[in-house]
């Protein structure tokens, strides 16, 4: 993969995870580690390693065996942890798993949610 798309993933805020077909990991950036507690180099695991990790197992759990499409699904993967899931197949054998953390969002929005609440009740 080309040096300068490799920085790219590698400074993106969003974890990716990059899977060959066997499920075997192919690439993946610091932000995906950081998202679930990994090590930083996990190109000697397979995707099935990384779902002994308590944090991403319901992850595991939405991506099957046969790999399907999964767009815009939001999981609340602790109390201090909400995350967009995406996953794609990118390739004949490779498939993108984006994860965006939206807890910020989320926290900001239930605010809200509770300020206009207890407005109304006043």
């Amino acid at each position: 993969m080309n040096s300068i798309l490799i920085s790219l993933i590698e400074h993106l805020k969003e974890g990716i995870l990059i899977i060959r077909q066997d499920r075997t990991i192919y690439l993946s950036n610091s932000a995906f580690s950081e998202i679930f507690g990994f090590d930083k180099n996990l190109s000697s695991m397979t995707f099935d390693d990384l779902c002994v990790n308590d944090r991403f197992k319901k992850i595991c759990y939405l991506i099957t065996k046969d790999l399907k499409e999964i767009k815009d699904n939001q999981v609340e993967i602790d109390s201090h942890l909400i995350v967009n899931v995406n996953f794609k197949k990118i390739e004949d054998n490779l498939f993108l798993l984006v994860i965006d953390d939206i807890t910020p969002e989320k926290i900001t929005e239930k605010l809200k949610e509770d300020f206009v609440t207890v407005s109304a009740h006043q």
